[in-house]
């Protein structure tokens, strides 16, 4: 029965997000362009290893906008909208509650608006290649891509909870999604800051995005590969009590005070 429920949660989410199917497609080829147009300057600069750049670029971004949505909104529009109130009825924890709502929305919303772009970027893309396609590979990236829905669910949660103490979160949601863009490495290989500060590939980010990447390509060896997990399981833990935490002391806010 509790499963049936938790599965409800997630089908709801197949009729709300066909209804806004079309603008969301038409969001992801805004998306397209931006990175398009970042491959193209390096195209005509013709700096680097161009193949190398490309591919990690268009790769890390198919893994990206295939995968990952932006639950952070759902949560902190309704608690500056006054609608959080609602969740505290709710017989599900608020904290699996969204998690259950993000994997409803990146599977029938996010998932298939964003596919059309993301197919084009691989043609664009697809010359410029350079790594082997691998089923083990791949196979070895999923554990991975499973792992980073829970981190990046997890910050994204508590970002939105900051709407308790901040009366509108738009700019600290902004520069939340600046840094992921950042620190995943979206747009540029997270080893070559790390030529300079190791640390970056060891934050929360690198796991939703540069690791999965580097295992997909086949540039870790088995080893790497299993202390990538370590990481990310460690990052998914601390970041989940974390949240917790912090959805704690919002409550304690929201419930004396009121919004």
């Amino acid at each position: 029965m509790r499963f049936r429920k938790y599965l409800e949660i997630i089908k709801f989410q197949e009729k709300s997000q066909f209804q806004y199917l079309g603008n969301n497609i038409v969001w992801s080829f805004d998306r397209l362009g931006f990175v398009l147009g970042v491959i193209l300057i390096y195209v005509f600069s013709k700096g680097g290893n161009l193949g190398e750049t490309i591919q990690y670029i268009a790769i890390s971004n198919v893994i990206y906008n295939l995968a990952y949505s932006w639950p952070n909104i759902d949560i902190s529009s309704n608690i500056f909208d006054g609608k959080f109130s609602s969740d505290l009825l709710v017989p599900i924890p608020i904290y699996r509650k969204y998690f259950l709502i993000y994997i409803g929305k990146n599977i029938f919303g996010y998932f298939l608006a964003t596919l059309p772009s993301m197919l084009i970027l691989i043609v664009f893309s697809w010359k410029f290649f350079t790594f082997q396609f691998s089923i083990l590979n791949l196979i070895f990236s999923i554990p991975l891509i499973l792992i980073g829905y829970w981190i990046y669910f997890s910050l994204s949660f508590i970002v939105g909870l900051l709407t308790f103490w901040v009366i509108k979160a738009d700019a600290t949601q902004e520069l939340f999604y600046t840094i992921r863009s950042f620190f995943r490495g979206d747009l540029y290989n997270l080893t070559i800051p790390a030529l300079y500060f190791s640390g970056i590939l060891y934050q929360p980010f690198a796991f939703t995005g540069h690791h999965i990447y580097m295992i997909f390509v086949g540039k870790y060896d088995p080893v790497q590969i299993l202390w990538t997990y370590f990481g990310a399981i460690f990052w998914a833990i601390v970041l989940y009590f974390i949240s917790k935490f912090i959805l704690k002391l919002g409550l304690k806010k929201y419930e004396s005070v009121g919004l």
